[in-house]
């Protein structure tokens, strides 16, 4: 799942390197949920229809067999995320979803490292987890430490455990509840 709002300049790169993944990955399970350009709460217009538009095709041109999910409306990021988070697990029932935002550039073998944490941390008490290490570590001390699991520290190119993500849905209702304004995703 990739989120994007208003950046294509951003995201090209970004798809780039999701796309030249190694080992490859599978083009029609990529989903891009973009953003709207107007917000749905105070109509204040956050973005121009045109860089919209640009994310939509710079992702088709990506991945020609993905799938776009296109906000009616400005949503903003947390909302966002609550409608990949709900495509992934409710409508899809993954048991593990991985999320990228518009601007992370991957290593060309990050999601073969997210898949190595993610059978390795079955059954762990493990809801989160991403491949980022301890980045703003002196470069000695990363190598120093490269076989060790640390605490995460940004939800970066993560995954997230469906298992997990239901068992968070009772203590988020008071923060999320229904969301009554908040479009379903429209597919493109």
């Amino acid at each position: 799942m990739v989120l994007s709002f208003n950046r294509p300049h951003y995201l090209r790169p970004t798809l780039e390197s999701l796309r030249d993944q190694m080992p490859p990955l599978d083009p029609d399970r990529v989903h891009l949920f973009q953003d709207g350009a107007v917000n749905l709460y105070s109509g204040v217009r956050y973005a121009d229809d045109a860089a919209i538009e640009e994310c939509i095709g710079v992702f088709r041109e990506m991945f020609p067999r993905g799938h776009v999910h296109v906000s009616a409306a400005n949503i903003g990021i947390c909302e966002n995320f609550l409608r990949a988070e709900r495509f992934a697990f409710q409508t899809l029932k993954a048991p593990v979803g991985y999320f990228f935002e518009d601007d992370m550039v991957l290593s060309p073998h990050y999601l073969a490292a997210l898949d190595l944490l993610r059978r390795s941390l079955c059954g762990r008490r493990v809801g989160y987890f991403n491949a980022c290490g301890s980045f703003a570590s002196p470069l000695a001390e990363q190598s120093a430490r490269h076989d060790e699991l640390i605490e995460m520290g940004h939800l970066w190119g993560f995954g997230l455990k469906r298992s997990h993500w239901l068992a968070m849905q009772s203590k988020l209702a008071p923060y999320d509840g229904d969301r009554p304004g908040l479009p379903e995703p429209l597919a493109r």
